[in-house]
């Protein structure tokens, strides 16, 4: 059962006698997020709470630091040049190439070694269809 996205909530609490934060989401989108965060802090984020419908899992509570809360006062508007836009696109692309990459060789089969197999295929077709 998924829920409707006005249902789909993230709320903060925190209070002046505790130096800890929660979390509650509903938010697929938080959940995936803050999972992520308790993975690689486990000492600082804790899954405290699971919320269940039919089974699946709908919501979660957290707990960590509440000095993690920041509330930003104003958006941040960079204004860039084309050259430095340009420049922040090619590390970008090199950055996304790189993990591309890395994905296709934990599963097992790198661009270039597919390249090479099917060149290899190529030329045994050739010398078969030569003999």
């Amino acid at each position: 059962m998924s829920l409707t996205r006005y249902e789909q909530e993230v709320s903060i609490n925190f209070n002046a006698a505790e130096d800890t934060a929660d979390l509650y989401t509903a938010n697929p989108v938080w959940i995936r997020r803050m999972d992520k965060l308790v993975a690689a802090n486990p000492e600082q984020f804790e899954v405290t709470g699971t919320g269940k419908v039919n089974g699946e899992i709908v919501s979660k509570t957290y707990t960590f630091p509440k000095r993690f809360v920041y509330v930003r006062g104003k958006d941040i508007i960079r204004k860039l040049t084309d050259e430095q836009r340009q420049e922040a696109a090619e590390r970008l692309r090199k950055i996304w190439n790189k993990n591309k990459d890395k994905k296709t060789e934990e599963a097992g089969e790198s661009a270039e070694g597919k390249a090479l197999e099917e060149f290899g295929e190529l030329e045994e077709e050739t010398e078969t269809e030569e003999t």
